[in-house]
């Protein structure tokens, strides 16, 4: 991390290359290095573990994660705080905590105001009372964002950052002269050892960290807690997935108040930056090395020992010693599949990959954010060049291994070429004219353009031939639920992948399968009419039923409409069937085109936005044009996302049930899919038309 070319730094960074370490920062007075090390022993019984305040002073508590502000609020409460003032940017829950710290003898404050905005703030702080003159800043930590690094657009990126160092920086700038007893920043453990996905979250964490050292190089008050994912008050079925999703990786969940507690360290030993974390270093450190070792834990005996001998010079040559070592090309065959086995296996945290059953990924249990540490596994340790696209369309770990052995460097057999691989990049010229259409703020121009290109596409006129539909993709086994058959997106990101994480909160609970879309995939046909297109998804869905079981229809964002017109196809055979949709409208009066916050968003998730995708979406655009559901008669719970782009909130016109969920169109299927989740199991169960409903989660 080279701060500035100043005199000095660049001939020091070329001892960086031979010092051993994995991360080094190269500043003026020469190279620098991180270590963790053991905090001292918290005393944890004094002030609840929080700093001692003046009393009768004001604590100004803020930040997005709405259960960590309440339990911090309660503590500060028990610990005598003259008055806690709640900021939030929405009504979250805030007003009701303020009325009942209040009814319990701590008056409480709560205020909606954009911490981002100076004038606001600026008036804000004005206001708060000379008799009560304000004695502490908590800040409880920026929103979770999981975007990958190769899918993170400038805009996500600037939106991430807004959301918490934007907030934290103007906090400290318009603090800076008050006395302050306290300013404590709610970190997170992605600042310290990175994560998939987290590339934009740990930015944002790291940058509350330097406001903290800032603060105390000025000789202020400043302290930064990064803290591991805390356990959330819900025992349900999402959330015990959650929980052991996170044990694979060797993260355990904190207990709040215990961890409250441990936060007595930063503050006795007057340390400001401070990591809180419960870590099961078998499983954390191995993984956290699998790709280099790193000397961050260098200074941990425990997660030394955990972690095993230092990785080998050149992961590569591990993988092509075997492969070389093979006497046939089916012998090779089987030691890539074997290899890929395992570190599918490791991703999952399962110690023996050879165990696994010969599934898709997606019903494996991977989501987006597993899939790319695997493939980022598989390029560092094979040397390849795997690109997502072959990740997307849920293979096997035995087709993996052959696109893998397509792409190793230097393993060809004399005599031999290997075929091209068919993760090669399509065409993607239309991807190119995708991005000067946005730029120039003509992404409705650009639509209708692919619409008149998918014309010349093949397509079907009337269902029923093979291959008109792909087939049905298995997301999750097991449970007494209904069946929840998916239809994805008609957009360009489209396919089963959409579901992963939504299915991933039901494991155990629902069996649930994607229906893909047809014509998303190269040398599919694209549905020619919407009745041949209801009809083959109607066949597909009704052929991944086993007899007489129970099931409804879910359909994301435009696949709404496609799953209320398949129940609707399916209630003459099965009888009335629940709809969920998610974030669904229909098309009438709402162009995607003209809105191109929803193209940019589907394009920021996808590596290559390939020709064949772009078309198919034109394709159906058209195709759902214009098209209004038809009264049918089926329970339909239409699923609202809290952050509403766009100025309009889905609406749905035919009778429906509402809830909203957090998140936004996109992360309410992403770092929202558990509670998203749950709000649909809960309503399936309120239907009563299933006997086997699972039992309903607490909400």
């Amino acid at each position: 991390l080279a701060a500035l070319p100043v005199d000095g730094t660049w001939s020091g960074l070329a001892e960086a290359l031979v010092c051993g370490e994995d991360a080094v920062a190269a500043r003026p007075e020469g190279l620098f290095v991180r270590r963790l090390v053991r905090a001292p022993e918290s005393r944890g019984d004094e002030a609840g573990g929080l700093p001692a305040l003046r009393p009768g002073g004001t604590v100004l508590i803020a930040g997005a994660a709405r259960e960590t502000r309440a339990a911090v609020a309660r503590r500060f409460a028990e610990s005598g705080a003259g008055h806690l003032l709640l900021v939030t940017g929405k009504e979250d829950g805030a007003h009701a905590l303020a009325a009942e710290l209040t009814a319990a003898g701590t008056p409480a404050t709560a205020v909606d105001a954009a911490l981002s905005d100076r004038p606001v703030l600026t008036a804000l702080l004005a206001d708060i009372h000379e008799d009560r003159p304000l004695t502490a800043v908590v800040h409880t930590g920026a929103p979770l964002d999981e975007t990958p690094l190769d899918q993170l657009t400038p805009q996500r990126l600037a939106e991430t950052l807004a959301s918490s160092a934007a907030e934290v920086r103007l906090l400290h700038e318009l603090t800076e002269h008050a006395e302050l007893d306290a300013f404590v920043l709610f970190s997170s453990i992605a600042a310290t050892f990175g994560g998939v996905g987290q590339g934009a979250y740990a930015s944002a964490n790291a940058c509350l960290e330097a406001t903290a050292a800032l603060r105390r190089a000025g000789g202020l008050a400043g302290t930064s807690l990064a803290w591991g994912p805390w356990a959330g008050a819900e025992d349900t079925e999402a959330a015990q997935v959650r929980r052991e999703r996170l044990g694979r990786r060797g993260l355990r969940l904190l207990d709040p108040d215990r961890m409250l507690n441990a936060a007595r360290s930063a503050f006795d030993g007057g340390e400001a930056d401070v990591v809180l974390a419960d870590l099961d270093w078998s499983r954390f450190a191995p993984a956290y090395t699998s790709v280099r070792p790193s000397a961050l834990l260098s200074e941990l005996p425990e997660a030394r020992t955990a972690g095993g001998p230092a990785a080998p010079a050149s992961p590569t040559s591990g993988l092509l010693d075997r492969l070389a070592e093979a006497r046939t090309e089916e012998e090779r065959r089987e030691r890539a599949i074997e290899f890929v086995r395992a570190e599918v296996g490791a991703v999952l945290g399962h110690a023996d990959g050879s165990a696994l059953p010969e599934r898709g990924l997606l019903e494996l249990g991977f989501d987006s954010l597993t899939s790319v540490e695997l493939r980022n596994r598989l390029n560092s340790a094979a040397g390849a060049v795997l690109p997502m696209a072959a990740f997307m369309d849920n293979p096997r770990p035995a087709a993996l291994a052959e696109l893998l052995l397509n792409e190793l460097p230097g393993v060809e057999q004399p005599g031999t070429h290997a075929p091209a691989s068919p993760t090669a990049e399509p065409g993607t010229f239309l991807s190119v004219l995708l991005r000067q259409a946005l730029d120039k703020g003509e992404p409705a121009a650009f639509v209708r353009l692919l619409g008149d290109a998918a014309a010349f596409r093949p397509a079907f006129t009337e269902p029923g031939r093979a291959g008109d539909v792909p087939a049905p993709v298995q997301l999750a086994r097991g449970g007494s639920g209904q069946h929840l058959l998916c239809l994805p997106s008609a957009l360009m990101a489209s396919g089963p992948h959409q579901f992963a994480r939504f299915a991933a909160a039901l494991r155990d609970a629902h069996p649930v399968t994607a229906l893909p879309l047809p014509g998303f995939l190269p040398g599919e046909a694209l549905p020619g009419t919407l009745d041949a297109l209801v009809g083959a998804l109607s066949a597909g869905a009704a052929d991944a039923l086993g007899d007489g079981e129970p099931f409804a229809l879910v359909g994301y964002s435009s696949g709404g409409l496609l799953a209320h017109a398949v129940a609707a196809r399916l209630s003459a055979r099965f009888g009335a069937r629940p709809v969920v949709l998610l974030d669904s409208r229909p098309l009438d009066g709402y162009t995607p085109a003209d809105h191109p916050w929803l193209l940019e968003g589907m394009a920021a998730r996808m590596e290559a936005v390939d020709d064949t995708r772009l078309t198919a979406m034109g394709g159906y655009l058209r195709l759902l044009d214009g098209g209004t559901p038809e009264p049918a008669g089926l329970s339909t719970l239409l699923v609202g996302a809290a952050e509403h782009r766009g100025g309009r909130r889905v609406t749905w016109p035919l009778p429906h049930t509402e809830v909203t969920v957090p998140g936004d169109h996109f992360t309410l299927i992403e770092e929202h899919a558990d509670t998203t989740a749950a709000a649909v199991t809960a309503w399936l169960h309120d239907t009563g038309q299933f006997q086997d409903a699972p039992e309903r989660p607490e909400r």
